[in-house]
């Protein structure tokens, strides 16, 4: 179920690639033919049987050959010839749905929201799909070639917004100042676009006849699919160890899906941009991308179908910032009531408890349970939990009545239901594996106690 999207996606573009190729006229399949680079020219689609420069914007002409030369010049200009129709029946309008949505994430109705990690994911590349049609395409929205420098970029935000996206989901989350060392790459390209709209026309027209304009673009591209590329990686790897405690709920099904599709973009992200690198040593900072916009288009749709069909995995139900109003006092009360349920009742030896669980067994609603645990003991849920756990195994280990048991027994019996992801855990909070815990502590392992 969670890959049909994606699959959706590599069948679409795999359809645009190939019919564009069979638009190429039979006499030209067989006879070397020349084009103009996708640059999004009035010509970048015409096919030329002599080699030379392009008429409309005198780029260099490049020859079509089959193999990877072909398929990257077909991908250039795949729809070209109902490209006024897909911009405004298909991308024009997702970008503007993309914006408003984004837009209202900011916003908070009645204690609810939107979760404005999502919504800004849809406003960055709706933004950026924006900027590149506003000018230097044959489609674009205006003749001003002042418009290539609006500070409208953002995409080295997509993955530090994805990632914050799944804390926000999976864990309580306190927005801190600290968190926005993460946006510093967009704050840094924002200032160069500033500053470059800022200046005299000729320095804008001197910038965009110099070889650093398209190393610029290549460049901003480039580090927003590395940096999206890692905060997926390191997701990825937190995602499996929640689930590794606390099952495969729907929630999960549609963050893997969501993450899943985030990395398909920078594939065929990095694919045009590797085109554009290889074939025609960066001539253009941004090649006619019509796939690239129709994922973008996709997403949005996708998301607004998912958002639609099941709200509740949407909304911003543990993004909170600062103690919504409650004293001090009130909320120290309640922790002490939460350590006395977890010293006396040892909830965490249930190896389902859930936040809702835990809530119910203290007579809190699970909202205001995550902002005792935020504000007064700086943990999420699971950090709290498993700092117990971990010390009901540390001391069901030492246990000469329990000697015959495997340490991933004693594992269960404290509460952990994963036997690789109690082995990570223990690690992380005692710096140990627990055979070398044993061994620290004198504490013989007999045949049966494996890890």
């Amino acid at each position: 179920m969670h890959y049909r999207l994606p699959l959706f996606v590599i069948v679409a573009f795999s359809f645009f690639l190939s019919s564009s190729y069979l638009d190429l006229p039979v006499e030209s399949r067989s006879k070397p033919i020349y084009k103009c680079p996708p640059c999004g020219c009035s010509e970048d689609d015409v096919h030329f049987l002599e080699p030379g420069s392009c008429s409309s914007c005198n780029m260099k002409l490049y020859r079509v050959d089959q193999g990877f030369d072909a398929l990257a010049t077909v991908a250039g200009s795949a729809l070209k010839n109902d490209v006024n129709t897909l911009y405004t029946k298909l991308i024009y309008p997702s970008f503007i749905v993309g914006i408003l949505l984004g837009l209202l994430s900011l916003l908070r109705i009645n204690g609810k929201s939107f979760n404005p990690f999502l919504g800004s994911i849809l406003l960055v590349i709706s933004l950026y799909g924006f900027k590149n049609q506003l000018f230097g395409v044959s489609y674009g929205l205006t003749s001003d070639f002042r418009m290539l420098f609006v500070p409208i970029s953002f995409i080295t935000l997509l993955g530090p917004l994805s990632f914050f996206y799944l804390k926000s989901q999976t864990e309580t989350f306190d927005w801190k100042t600290k968190n926005l060392i993460h946006f510093l790459p967009a704050v840094l390209f924002f200032i160069a676009y500033g500053a470059l709209l800022s200046s005299p026309d000729a320095v804008k027209e001197k910038f965009m006849s110099t070889p650093f304009e398209p190393v610029f673009g290549h460049f901003e591209q480039l580090l927003a699919m590395i940096l999206l590329l890692a905060y997926l990686f390191y997701s990825g790897k937190r995602i499996r160890a929640i689930e590794a405690d606390n099952g495969s709920a729907f929630k999960w099904k549609w963050i893997r899906r969501f993450q899943l599709t985030l990395l398909m973009l920078s594939v065929v992200w990095l694919f045009l941009i590797g085109v554009n690198l290889n074939l025609f040593d960066m001539g253009v900072a941004t090649l006619t991308y019509n796939p690239l916009w129709i994922m973008f288009s996709l997403i949005i749709y996708w998301v607004i179908i998912e958002v639609m069909l099941n709200p509740r995995y949407f909304f911003s139900h543990t993004f909170y910032s600062g103690t919504n109003g409650y004293s001090a006092e009130k909320l120290e009360s309640d922790k002490s009531l939460l350590l006395k349920t977890m010293e006396e009742e040892h909830p965490y030896l249930d190896p389902s408890l859930s936040l809702d669980k835990l809530a119910s067994r203290t007579e809190m609603n699970p909202k205001y349970l995550s902002l005792i645990l935020n504000n007064t003991l700086n943990k999420n849920f699971y950090e709290f939990v498993n700092e117990y756990r971990i010390e009901k195994v540390k001391e069901l280990l030492l246990s000469p009545a329990l000697k015959h048991l495997t340490i991933a027994a004693i594992a269960n019996e404290a509460g952990f239901n994963s036997k690789s992801s109690f082995n990570s855990i223990f690690k992380k909070y005692t710096n140990q594996t627990p055979k070398e815990y044993l061994r620290q502590n004198h504490i013989s392992e007999s045949s049966d106690m494996e890890e």
